[in-house]
């Protein structure tokens, strides 16, 4: 059994037997990795049971036994400590909405080294970011379908001004099409498109526009995705911004 080292993303942590963790991590190297540490959660162990947080960027060595079931940590540390994140309120309740888009989108187990970069970015991102917060899910759900293979064409003209989101382009009005939503909506979804997303907070949405745009995104990823499941930290964000 091989010992590898690489660096990983937590994206779920589940209490196994008294004092260990059961970890799905998303690793540069080898990409979705299921793996278990053991002694975190005695009481000498509290400082190390904080580094196997979702969301936290470890370094790991774990033994990889190369099959289908859980491998051993060995070792880790977090490798890029946060510094708002932890302390931020919204910040981490939208790190939690992203990676659980991410944990519910992302399946295959194959190395990624691309999608892996853009969602330590899109996490560095938000740590660092200093203006308005309330647009970063819409813009990272949109960037992330980019990767999952149904990225929305920006074709939107005078024409096509309808987003249909089974096709995933716009189109002319069809009132008998029920994948297509409010011209609205299909708006904003042009301007994420066309928007980078340090420049983002420049759209000016409403919040109830805004909690509707997310809903019809979320539906637009369990329309491509047939595992996609509902998201329980949406409501635990739509709280928090109010």
């Amino acid at each position: 059994m091989a010992i590898v080292q690489s660096e990983g993303i937590i994206i779920r942590s589940k209490k196994y037997s008294e004092t260990s963790l059961i970890l799905d991590i998303y690793t540069s190297n080898y990409g979705l990795k299921s793996l278990i540490v053991s002694g975190v959660r005695k009481s000498k162990s509290k400082s190390k049971a904080g580094i196997y947080q979702v969301m936290n960027i470890v370094d790991l060595v774990f033994y990889d036994n190369q099959k289908d079931t859980l491998s051993r940590i060995k070792e880790a540390r977090v490798k890029t400590p946060y510094t708002s994140i932890s302390r931020d309120v919204i910040k981490s309740s939208i790190g939690m909405l992203m990676i659980e888009i991410f944990r519910n989108a992302v399946k295959e187990k194959e190395t990624n080294y691309e999608l892996y970069q853009f969602l330590r970015e899109w996490l560095m991102h938000l740590d660092a970011r200093k203006e308005a917060l309330g647009n970063l899910a819409i813009q990272f759900s949109i960037e992330l379908s980019s990767y999952l293979g149904f990225q929305p064409v920006n074709n939107y003209d005078d024409e096509h001004l309808i987003f249909d989101t089974m096709e995933a382009q716009f189109i002319t009005d069809d009132a008998t099409n029920k994948y297509c939503i409010s011209p609205e909506l299909s708006e904003l979804v042009h301007r994420f498109l066309k928007s980078d997303r340090s420049d983002i907070h420049m759209i000016q949405i409403t919040r109830a526009t805004r909690s509707e745009l997310l809903d019809k995104l979320i539906q637009y990823y369990q329309l491509h995705l047939e595992s996609f499941r509902d998201l329980k930290s949406i409501n635990i964000l739509r709280q928090v911004l109010g």
